[in-house]
Protein backbone atom coordinates (compact mmCIF):
# COMPACT_ATOMS: atom_id res chain seq x y z
CA UNK A 1 0.00 0.00 0.00
CA UNK A 2 1.36 3.40 -0.56
CA UNK A 3 2.33 5.82 2.16
CA UNK A 4 -0.33 8.12 1.97
CA UNK A 5 1.72 11.57 3.74
CA UNK A 6 5.41 11.89 2.70
CA UNK A 7 6.67 15.15 3.82
CA UNK A 8 10.26 15.49 2.68
CA UNK A 9 13.10 18.16 2.39
CA UNK A 10 16.10 18.35 0.63
CA UNK A 11 18.58 21.07 0.11
CA UNK A 12 20.83 20.98 -3.21
CA UNK A 13 23.97 22.10 -4.27
CA UNK A 14 25.05 22.93 -7.69
CA UNK A 15 27.72 24.30 -9.53
CA UNK A 16 26.50 26.35 -12.38
CA UNK A 17 29.18 28.44 -14.24
CA UNK A 18 31.48 28.26 -11.54
CA UNK A 19 28.49 29.70 -8.90
CA UNK A 20 27.14 27.75 -5.96
CA UNK A 21 23.46 27.87 -6.40
CA UNK A 22 21.73 26.40 -3.69
CA UNK A 23 17.76 25.98 -3.11
CA UNK A 24 15.22 23.54 -0.95
CA UNK A 25 11.66 22.24 -1.15
CA UNK A 26 9.14 20.75 1.16
CA UNK A 27 6.49 18.25 -0.55
CA UNK A 28 3.37 17.12 1.44
CA UNK A 29 1.36 14.72 -0.07
CA UNK A 30 -1.97 12.96 0.17
CA UNK A 31 -3.09 10.18 -0.96
CA UNK A 32 -6.17 7.87 -0.58
CA UNK A 33 -4.88 4.40 1.29
CA UNK A 34 -8.69 2.54 1.58
CA UNK A 35 -12.06 3.28 2.99
CA UNK A 36 -12.83 4.62 6.47
CA UNK A 37 -11.28 7.40 8.04
CA UNK A 38 -11.25 9.25 5.51
CA UNK A 39 -11.80 13.18 6.75
CA UNK A 40 -8.90 11.88 9.87
CA UNK A 41 -6.78 11.02 7.25
CA UNK A 42 -7.16 14.46 5.07
CA UNK A 43 -6.61 16.33 8.94
CA UNK A 44 -3.57 14.83 9.91
CA UNK A 45 -2.05 15.83 6.34
CA UNK A 46 -3.18 19.37 5.55
CA UNK A 47 -4.05 20.07 8.86
CA UNK A 48 -7.07 20.08 11.32
CA UNK A 49 -9.89 21.74 9.48
CA UNK A 50 -9.06 20.56 6.31
CA UNK A 51 -11.98 18.35 5.54
CA UNK A 52 -14.34 20.81 8.08
CA UNK A 53 -16.44 22.28 4.71
CA UNK A 54 -18.47 18.78 3.88
CA UNK A 55 -22.24 18.69 4.26
CA UNK A 56 -22.76 16.07 6.41
CA UNK A 57 -21.12 17.47 9.52
CA UNK A 58 -24.07 19.52 9.47
CA UNK A 59 -26.72 17.38 9.25
CA UNK A 60 -29.85 19.81 10.33
CA UNK A 61 -29.65 21.60 6.44
CA UNK A 62 -28.28 18.84 4.37
CA UNK A 63 -27.88 15.18 3.10
CA UNK A 64 -26.90 13.20 6.66
CA UNK A 65 -25.49 10.05 5.97
CA UNK A 66 -22.41 8.44 5.04
CA UNK A 67 -19.84 10.57 4.39
CA UNK A 68 -19.30 13.16 1.52
CA UNK A 69 -16.07 12.38 0.58
CA UNK A 70 -15.28 8.07 0.68
CA UNK A 71 -12.17 6.28 -1.11
CA UNK A 72 -13.00 3.54 -3.31
CA UNK A 73 -10.10 1.30 -5.53
CA UNK A 74 -10.32 2.84 -8.58
CA UNK A 75 -9.18 0.35 -11.49
CA UNK A 76 -7.50 2.79 -13.96
CA UNK A 77 -4.95 4.42 -11.76
CA UNK A 78 -4.77 0.56 -9.88
CA UNK A 79 -4.93 2.65 -6.34
CA UNK A 80 -7.52 3.87 -4.08
CA UNK A 81 -8.64 7.47 -5.01
CA UNK A 82 -11.16 9.91 -2.75
CA UNK A 83 -14.65 10.73 -4.04
CA UNK A 84 -16.25 13.87 -3.52
CA UNK A 85 -20.57 13.23 -3.36
CA UNK A 86 -22.72 16.09 -3.76
CA UNK A 87 -26.64 15.76 -3.92
CA UNK A 88 -29.31 17.60 -5.29
CA UNK A 89 -31.93 15.09 -6.40
CA UNK A 90 -33.50 14.33 -2.91
CA UNK A 91 -32.01 16.42 0.06
CA UNK A 92 -30.37 19.14 -0.76
CA UNK A 93 -26.51 19.68 0.38
CA UNK A 94 -26.61 22.99 1.42
CA UNK A 95 -23.09 25.08 2.18
CA UNK A 96 -22.83 24.71 5.93
CA UNK A 97 -26.54 25.88 6.77
CA UNK A 98 -25.39 29.38 6.01
CA UNK A 99 -26.48 29.93 2.27
CA UNK A 100 -29.05 27.69 0.55
CA UNK A 101 -28.51 28.93 -2.88
CA UNK A 102 -25.01 27.14 -3.05
CA UNK A 103 -23.76 23.38 -1.83
CA UNK A 104 -19.90 23.00 -0.79
CA UNK A 105 -18.20 19.80 -0.61
CA UNK A 106 -13.98 20.69 -0.11
CA UNK A 107 -11.00 20.54 1.45
CA UNK A 108 -8.34 23.10 2.20
CA UNK A 109 -5.04 23.61 3.34
CA UNK A 110 -4.74 24.85 6.42
CA UNK A 111 -1.36 23.45 8.23
CA UNK A 112 2.25 22.93 7.86
CA UNK A 113 3.18 26.46 7.10
CA UNK A 114 5.01 25.64 3.91
CA UNK A 115 1.27 24.23 2.23
CA UNK A 116 -0.17 27.65 2.49
CA UNK A 117 1.14 30.51 0.46
CA UNK A 118 3.25 33.57 1.45
CA UNK A 119 4.16 36.61 -0.29
CA UNK A 120 7.32 35.99 -2.56
CA UNK A 121 6.90 32.29 -1.78
CA UNK A 122 6.85 29.84 -5.44
CA UNK A 123 4.15 26.79 -5.09
CA UNK A 124 3.52 23.85 -7.27
CA UNK A 125 -0.02 22.00 -6.83
CA UNK A 126 -0.56 18.77 -8.56
CA UNK A 127 -3.37 16.65 -8.78
CA UNK A 128 -5.50 14.07 -10.48
CA UNK A 129 -9.10 14.53 -10.72
CA UNK A 130 -12.03 12.87 -13.17
CA UNK A 131 -15.52 13.93 -13.77
CA UNK A 132 -18.11 11.47 -14.43
CA UNK A 133 -18.81 11.10 -18.52
CA UNK A 134 -22.62 12.26 -17.87
CA UNK A 135 -21.75 15.39 -15.63
CA UNK A 136 -23.88 17.91 -15.79
CA UNK A 137 -22.41 21.85 -15.89
CA UNK A 138 -24.82 24.78 -15.38
CA UNK A 139 -24.35 28.60 -16.44
CA UNK A 140 -23.71 29.26 -12.70
CA UNK A 141 -20.60 28.71 -10.55
CA UNK A 142 -19.18 25.59 -10.36
CA UNK A 143 -15.51 25.19 -8.66
CA UNK A 144 -13.48 21.69 -8.99
CA UNK A 145 -10.16 24.13 -7.56
CA UNK A 146 -9.45 27.41 -6.37
CA UNK A 147 -6.71 29.51 -4.80
CA UNK A 148 -8.42 31.95 -2.29
CA UNK A 149 -7.33 34.79 0.12
CA UNK A 150 -7.47 34.13 3.90
CA UNK A 151 -7.90 37.21 5.65
CA UNK A 152 -7.76 41.00 4.42
CA UNK A 153 -10.49 43.45 2.62
CA UNK A 154 -10.30 40.09 -0.03
CA UNK A 155 -11.21 37.73 2.77
CA UNK A 156 -12.53 33.80 0.78
CA UNK A 157 -11.98 35.61 -2.52
CA UNK A 158 -10.62 33.02 -5.42
CA UNK A 159 -7.81 33.95 -7.50
CA UNK A 160 -7.85 31.54 -9.65
CA UNK A 161 -10.32 28.80 -10.48
CA UNK A 162 -11.45 25.86 -12.27
CA UNK A 163 -14.71 25.43 -13.04
CA UNK A 164 -17.19 23.69 -16.07
CA UNK A 165 -19.45 26.01 -17.32
CA UNK A 166 -22.91 24.90 -19.46
CA UNK A 167 -24.20 28.33 -21.38
CA UNK A 168 -27.74 28.45 -21.81
CA UNK A 169 -27.01 29.50 -25.43
CA UNK A 170 -27.52 25.90 -27.14
CA UNK A 171 -24.80 26.95 -29.50
CA UNK A 172 -22.23 26.75 -27.22
CA UNK A 173 -20.56 23.55 -26.35
CA UNK A 174 -19.91 22.92 -22.66
CA UNK A 175 -16.52 24.63 -21.23
CA UNK A 176 -14.03 23.97 -18.72
CA UNK A 177 -12.70 27.15 -17.71
CA UNK A 178 -9.77 28.60 -16.13
CA UNK A 179 -10.92 31.87 -13.99
CA UNK A 180 -8.44 34.68 -12.67
CA UNK A 181 -10.36 36.94 -10.15
CA UNK A 182 -8.29 40.41 -9.69
CA UNK A 183 -8.49 42.27 -6.25
CA UNK A 184 -11.64 44.64 -5.61
CA UNK A 185 -11.54 47.07 -7.92
CA UNK A 186 -9.26 45.79 -10.17
CA UNK A 187 -10.11 44.49 -13.49
CA UNK A 188 -9.58 41.76 -16.04
CA UNK A 189 -12.05 39.21 -14.33
CA UNK A 190 -13.28 35.89 -16.12
CA UNK A 191 -12.12 33.02 -17.83
CA UNK A 192 -8.33 33.22 -19.08
CA UNK A 193 -8.84 29.70 -20.89
CA UNK A 194 -11.30 27.62 -21.88
CA UNK A 195 -11.38 24.40 -23.51
CA UNK A 196 -13.96 21.94 -24.88
CA UNK A 197 -15.51 19.78 -21.53
CA UNK A 198 -17.50 16.98 -23.64
CA UNK A 199 -14.23 15.13 -24.11
CA UNK A 200 -12.62 15.54 -20.58
CA UNK A 201 -15.53 13.52 -19.29
CA UNK A 202 -15.08 10.18 -17.56
CA UNK A 203 -11.10 10.26 -18.20
CA UNK A 204 -8.36 10.90 -15.43
CA UNK A 205 -7.00 14.50 -15.68
CA UNK A 206 -3.23 15.18 -14.39
CA UNK A 207 -3.25 18.51 -13.23
CA UNK A 208 0.18 20.90 -12.83
CA UNK A 209 -0.37 24.47 -10.99
CA UNK A 210 2.85 26.69 -10.31
CA UNK A 211 2.17 29.78 -8.61
CA UNK A 212 4.87 32.95 -7.61
CA UNK A 213 2.54 34.43 -4.63
CA UNK A 214 3.17 38.35 -5.69
CA UNK A 215 1.61 41.27 -7.09
CA UNK A 216 3.92 40.66 -9.86
CA UNK A 217 3.23 37.10 -9.98
CA UNK A 218 3.01 34.24 -12.01
CA UNK A 219 1.00 31.59 -12.95
CA UNK A 220 0.85 28.38 -14.78
CA UNK A 221 -1.43 25.26 -15.54
CA UNK A 222 -0.65 22.49 -17.50
CA UNK A 223 -3.71 19.78 -17.93
CA UNK A 224 -3.06 16.66 -19.28
CA UNK A 225 -5.03 13.45 -20.76
CA UNK A 226 -3.90 10.21 -19.57
CA UNK A 227 -1.78 9.85 -22.89
CA UNK A 228 0.15 12.88 -22.04
CA UNK A 229 -1.59 15.24 -24.44
CA UNK A 230 -2.33 18.81 -23.36
CA UNK A 231 -5.77 19.34 -22.90
CA UNK A 232 -5.44 23.15 -21.15
CA UNK A 233 -2.21 25.13 -20.93
CA UNK A 234 -1.88 28.66 -19.51
CA UNK A 235 0.90 30.65 -18.52
CA UNK A 236 1.15 34.45 -17.41
CA UNK A 237 4.67 35.93 -15.71
CA UNK A 238 2.74 39.20 -14.85
CA UNK A 239 0.09 38.36 -12.76
CA UNK A 240 -1.10 39.81 -9.19
CA UNK A 241 -1.28 36.85 -7.25
CA UNK A 242 -1.48 38.12 -3.79
CA UNK A 243 -4.24 40.11 -1.98
CA UNK A 244 -3.08 43.01 0.14
CA UNK A 245 -3.69 42.54 3.55
CA UNK A 246 -4.27 38.67 3.72
CA UNK A 247 -2.65 35.94 5.77
CA UNK A 248 -1.95 33.62 3.42
CA UNK A 249 -3.53 32.09 0.40
CA UNK A 250 -4.28 28.59 -0.08
CA UNK A 251 -5.67 25.72 -2.34
CA UNK A 252 -9.21 24.18 -2.62
CA UNK A 253 -10.55 21.45 -3.83
CA UNK A 254 -13.60 19.33 -4.40
CA UNK A 255 -16.99 20.51 -5.74
CA UNK A 256 -18.73 24.08 -5.23
CA UNK A 257 -21.45 24.88 -6.91
CA UNK A 258 -24.19 27.50 -7.46
CA UNK A 259 -28.00 26.04 -7.13
CA UNK A 260 -29.55 28.87 -9.04
CA UNK A 261 -29.91 27.13 -11.97
CA UNK A 262 -31.57 23.23 -10.56
CA UNK A 263 -32.86 22.03 -14.07
CA UNK A 264 -29.06 21.96 -14.81
CA UNK A 265 -28.11 20.02 -12.23
CA UNK A 266 -28.17 16.35 -10.74
CA UNK A 267 -26.11 13.99 -8.22
CA UNK A 268 -22.45 14.11 -8.60
CA UNK A 269 -19.72 12.70 -7.80
CA UNK A 270 -15.88 14.02 -8.55
CA UNK A 271 -12.74 11.61 -7.86
CA UNK A 272 -9.70 12.64 -6.61
CA UNK A 273 -6.50 11.58 -6.24
CA UNK A 274 -2.11 11.91 -6.07
CA UNK A 275 -2.04 15.72 -4.34
CA UNK A 276 1.06 16.90 -3.92
CA UNK A 277 2.31 20.65 -2.60
CA UNK A 278 5.70 21.60 -3.03
CA UNK A 279 7.01 24.87 -1.55
CA UNK A 280 10.52 26.19 -2.28
CA UNK A 281 12.43 27.73 -5.21
CA UNK A 282 14.51 25.46 -7.56
CA UNK A 283 17.00 27.40 -9.19
CA UNK A 284 18.84 24.82 -11.55
CA UNK A 285 17.85 25.08 -15.35
CA UNK A 286 17.65 21.67 -16.80
CA UNK A 287 19.67 20.82 -19.70
CA UNK A 288 18.34 21.22 -23.49
CA UNK A 289 17.46 18.05 -24.87
CA UNK A 290 19.25 16.68 -27.72
CA UNK A 291 19.47 14.84 -30.83
CA UNK A 292 15.52 15.06 -31.65
CA UNK A 293 14.63 13.36 -34.36
CA UNK A 294 11.13 13.25 -36.26
CA UNK A 295 10.08 10.04 -38.09
CA UNK A 296 7.24 9.44 -40.28
CA UNK A 297 5.29 6.62 -39.34
CA UNK A 298 1.75 6.32 -40.85
CA UNK A 299 -0.36 9.09 -43.18
CA UNK A 300 -1.03 10.49 -40.09
CA UNK A 301 1.75 10.09 -37.58
CA UNK A 302 4.94 11.36 -36.85
CA UNK A 303 6.89 10.13 -34.27
CA UNK A 304 9.77 12.14 -32.71
CA UNK A 305 13.05 10.78 -30.15
CA UNK A 306 15.20 12.92 -28.51
CA UNK A 307 17.95 12.75 -25.72
CA UNK A 308 17.43 13.43 -21.98
CA UNK A 309 20.23 15.31 -21.23
CA UNK A 310 19.56 16.49 -17.61
CA UNK A 311 18.33 15.18 -13.94
CA UNK A 312 16.75 18.31 -12.98
CA UNK A 313 13.69 18.26 -15.14
CA UNK A 314 10.14 17.49 -14.54
CA UNK A 315 8.80 17.39 -17.54
CA UNK A 316 9.58 18.12 -21.56
CA UNK A 317 7.15 20.26 -23.64
CA UNK A 318 6.57 19.62 -27.13
CA UNK A 319 6.25 22.48 -29.32
CA UNK A 320 4.51 22.14 -33.32
CA UNK A 321 4.63 25.00 -36.48
CA UNK A 322 3.78 24.54 -39.83
CA UNK A 323 5.96 27.27 -41.00
CA UNK A 324 9.16 26.99 -38.35
CA UNK A 325 7.62 30.43 -36.84
CA UNK A 326 4.31 30.55 -35.21
CA UNK A 327 4.53 27.48 -32.49
CA UNK A 328 1.98 26.22 -30.32
CA UNK A 329 2.39 24.00 -27.24
CA UNK A 330 0.70 20.26 -28.57
CA UNK A 331 2.06 18.14 -25.28
CA UNK A 332 4.06 18.08 -22.14
CA UNK A 333 5.66 14.51 -21.17
CA UNK A 334 6.41 13.95 -17.91
CA UNK A 335 10.44 13.44 -16.87
CA UNK A 336 12.72 10.94 -17.85
CA UNK A 337 10.86 10.32 -21.24
CA UNK A 338 12.23 10.55 -24.39
CA UNK A 339 9.24 10.14 -27.13
CA UNK A 340 6.27 11.17 -28.36
CA UNK A 341 3.71 10.47 -30.99
CA UNK A 342 1.97 13.21 -33.22
CA UNK A 343 -1.28 12.06 -34.74
CA UNK A 344 -4.01 13.11 -36.10
CA UNK A 345 -2.40 14.98 -38.63
CA UNK A 346 -3.34 16.53 -41.92
CA UNK A 347 -1.54 14.78 -45.44
CA UNK A 348 1.08 15.81 -47.42
CA UNK A 349 2.18 18.60 -44.69
CA UNK A 350 5.30 19.38 -43.54
CA UNK A 351 5.28 19.98 -39.26
CA UNK A 352 8.31 21.70 -37.80
CA UNK A 353 9.63 20.29 -34.25
CA UNK A 354 11.10 21.10 -31.10
CA UNK A 355 11.67 20.08 -27.66
CA UNK A 356 12.45 21.66 -24.11
CA UNK A 357 12.67 20.49 -20.44
CA UNK A 358 11.10 22.06 -17.42
CA UNK A 359 11.10 21.78 -13.75
CA UNK A 360 8.84 24.25 -11.99
CA UNK A 361 11.04 27.55 -11.77
CA UNK A 362 13.06 27.39 -14.94
CA UNK A 363 13.30 25.66 -18.32
CA UNK A 364 15.65 24.96 -20.96
CA UNK A 365 16.32 26.35 -24.07
CA UNK A 366 14.75 24.71 -27.20
CA UNK A 367 16.17 22.00 -29.04
CA UNK A 368 17.40 22.21 -32.21
CA UNK A 369 14.26 22.23 -34.63
CA UNK A 370 13.22 19.44 -36.86
CA UNK A 371 10.59 18.38 -39.51
CA UNK A 372 8.69 15.82 -41.26
CA UNK A 373 6.39 15.59 -43.91
CA UNK A 374 3.49 13.18 -43.88
CA UNK A 375 2.29 11.05 -46.54
CA UNK A 376 -0.64 11.60 -49.38
CA UNK A 377 -3.49 9.73 -48.27
CA UNK A 378 -5.03 8.00 -51.53
CA UNK A 379 -8.98 6.23 -51.65
CA UNK A 380 -10.74 4.01 -54.34
CA UNK A 381 -13.32 5.61 -54.39
CA UNK A 382 -14.75 6.73 -57.70
CA UNK A 383 -18.18 8.40 -58.42
CA UNK A 384 -19.69 7.89 -61.85
CA UNK A 385 -17.31 5.15 -63.27
CA UNK A 386 -18.61 1.86 -61.43
CA UNK A 387 -16.04 2.09 -58.68
CA UNK A 388 -17.17 0.64 -55.31
CA UNK A 389 -18.58 3.71 -52.81
CA UNK A 390 -19.03 1.70 -49.56
CA UNK A 391 -16.13 3.53 -48.45
CA UNK A 392 -16.21 7.16 -46.56
CA UNK A 393 -14.43 10.30 -48.58
CA UNK A 394 -14.06 13.74 -47.71
CA UNK A 395 -13.61 15.71 -50.98
CA UNK A 396 -11.08 18.37 -51.47
CA UNK A 397 -12.86 21.97 -50.60
CA UNK A 398 -14.26 23.67 -53.38
CA UNK A 399 -13.53 27.04 -54.37
CA UNK A 400 -10.23 26.78 -52.68
CA UNK A 401 -8.60 29.52 -51.79
CA UNK A 402 -12.23 30.75 -50.93
CA UNK A 403 -13.61 34.75 -50.00
CA UNK A 404 -16.14 34.35 -48.15
CA UNK A 405 -17.51 31.23 -48.30
CA UNK A 406 -16.05 27.14 -49.60
CA UNK A 407 -18.50 23.87 -50.04
CA UNK A 408 -17.00 20.99 -47.96
CA UNK A 409 -18.87 17.85 -49.40
CA UNK A 410 -18.46 14.32 -48.26
CA UNK A 411 -19.89 10.84 -48.42
CA UNK A 412 -20.08 8.23 -45.76
CA UNK A 413 -21.16 4.63 -46.60
CA UNK A 414 -23.83 4.04 -43.53
CA UNK A 415 -25.55 6.04 -41.09
CA UNK A 416 -23.51 7.36 -38.13
CA UNK A 417 -22.17 10.20 -35.76
CA UNK A 418 -20.68 12.72 -38.45
CA UNK A 419 -18.46 15.71 -36.82
CA UNK A 420 -16.56 18.16 -39.31
CA UNK A 421 -14.32 20.30 -37.64
CA UNK A 422 -11.77 23.34 -38.47
CA UNK A 423 -8.53 23.87 -37.10
CA UNK A 424 -6.40 27.05 -37.54
CA UNK A 425 -2.38 27.20 -38.19
CA UNK A 426 -1.03 25.98 -35.12
CA UNK A 427 -3.79 23.17 -34.36
CA UNK A 428 -6.23 24.96 -32.31
CA UNK A 429 -10.11 24.51 -33.28
CA UNK A 430 -11.67 27.25 -34.29
CA UNK A 431 -15.26 26.05 -36.07
CA UNK A 432 -17.32 22.85 -35.67
CA UNK A 433 -19.07 22.74 -38.93
CA UNK A 434 -20.82 19.48 -38.31
CA UNK A 435 -21.57 17.51 -34.91
CA UNK A 436 -24.69 14.90 -35.43
CA UNK A 437 -26.07 11.46 -36.35
CA UNK A 438 -26.07 12.15 -40.42
CA UNK A 439 -27.90 9.46 -43.08
CA UNK A 440 -25.43 7.68 -45.13
CA UNK A 441 -25.06 9.26 -48.56
CA UNK A 442 -23.74 12.51 -50.06
CA UNK A 443 -23.53 15.75 -47.91
CA UNK A 444 -22.58 19.29 -48.65
CA UNK A 445 -21.87 21.79 -46.03
CA UNK A 446 -21.18 25.50 -46.86
CA UNK A 447 -18.51 27.60 -44.35
CA UNK A 448 -18.84 30.56 -43.98
CA UNK A 449 -15.11 30.98 -42.22
CA UNK A 450 -16.64 32.40 -39.12
CA UNK A 451 -15.59 30.62 -35.65
CA UNK A 452 -17.66 29.54 -32.98
CA UNK A 453 -19.19 32.32 -31.70
CA UNK A 454 -19.91 32.96 -35.19
CA UNK A 455 -17.48 35.76 -35.77
CA UNK A 456 -15.39 36.20 -38.96
CA UNK A 457 -11.60 34.52 -39.22
CA UNK A 458 -8.54 36.23 -40.36
CA UNK A 459 -7.23 35.42 -44.10
CA UNK A 460 -4.75 32.76 -43.49
CA UNK A 461 -4.51 28.39 -43.89
CA UNK A 462 -6.87 26.33 -41.70
CA UNK A 463 -8.11 22.47 -41.56
CA UNK A 464 -11.13 20.69 -42.22
CA UNK A 465 -10.73 17.67 -40.70
CA UNK A 466 -13.91 15.02 -41.25
CA UNK A 467 -14.47 11.84 -38.70
CA UNK A 468 -17.22 9.48 -39.00
CA UNK A 469 -17.57 5.83 -38.16
CA UNK A 470 -13.52 5.35 -37.34
CA UNK A 471 -13.05 7.35 -40.45
CA UNK A 472 -10.85 10.53 -40.62
CA UNK A 473 -8.93 12.85 -42.83
CA UNK A 474 -8.12 16.29 -43.16
CA UNK A 475 -8.20 18.81 -46.11
CA UNK A 476 -6.55 21.91 -46.56
CA UNK A 477 -8.60 25.22 -46.63
CA UNK A 478 -6.89 28.88 -47.55
CA UNK A 479 -8.80 32.20 -46.79
CA UNK A 480 -7.94 34.90 -48.40
CA UNK A 481 -9.00 38.47 -47.06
Amino acid sequence: MRNFLEISLWIVVAVLAGLDIVYAQQTTTLNANGPGNTYELINSVFGSGAASEVPDLFPSCNHGGDRHIREDWDTTLNQYVFLFDIHVDSVMDYDRCSAVDRQRNEIKTVSPAWIIGHPGETHLYRWKFKIDSLFQPSPNFCHLFQIKATGGSDDGAPLMTITPRKYSDSNQPEWLQLIFTPSTGGSGAGPVKQVELQPLKGIWLDVTSKVIYADDGKYEITIRKPDGTVAMHYVNYFLDMYRAGANFHRGKWGIYRSLNSPTYLRDETVAFAEFAITEGENNSVPSTPGSLTASVIAKHQIDLAWVDRSDQETDFQIQRSLDGISWSTIAVTDSNTTSYSDKGLADSTRYYYRVRAENWNAYSSYSDTVHATTLQTSTSVHENNGASLQEYLLYDAYPNPFNPSTRLRYRIPEAGNVRLEIFNAVGQRVAGVVDEFQQAGRHEIVWHATNTEGLPLNGGTYFGRLQAGGFERTVKLLLIK
